[in-house]
């Protein structure tokens, strides 16, 4: 009896691992896409506020905020929405 709940605990443990790994994919996605445009609006508010070095270290600064690599999280969800044969989430 012990024995079977602890396998189920694992087969119920693993699936809720895939849930969440597909669920911090599309964060991952979502937030990188969003990031582009937060990034365009932040320069914009930047250019209407500063001029000269201090627009150019601002801009510098925001600069730093690097895209990641999406590719394997968008196959991860086209993975499973094709698998699913419907939106998954």
């Amino acid at each position: 009896m012990v024995q079977q709940d602890t396998d189920d605990f694992r087969q119920a443990e693993a699936r809720s691992e895939e849930k969440s790994s597909l669920k911090i994919a599309m964060i991952r996605v979502y937030v990188n896409d969003t990031m582009k445009k937060i990034e365009d609006y932040a320069s914009q508010i930047l250019v209407a506020m500063e001029t000269g070095d201090t627009l150019t270290t601002y801009l510098s600064g925001l600069s730093r905020l690097t895209p990641t690599n999406t590719e394997a999280a968008r196959r991860q969800i086209a993975n499973a929405t094709i698998e699913a044969e419907k939106y998954v989430c």
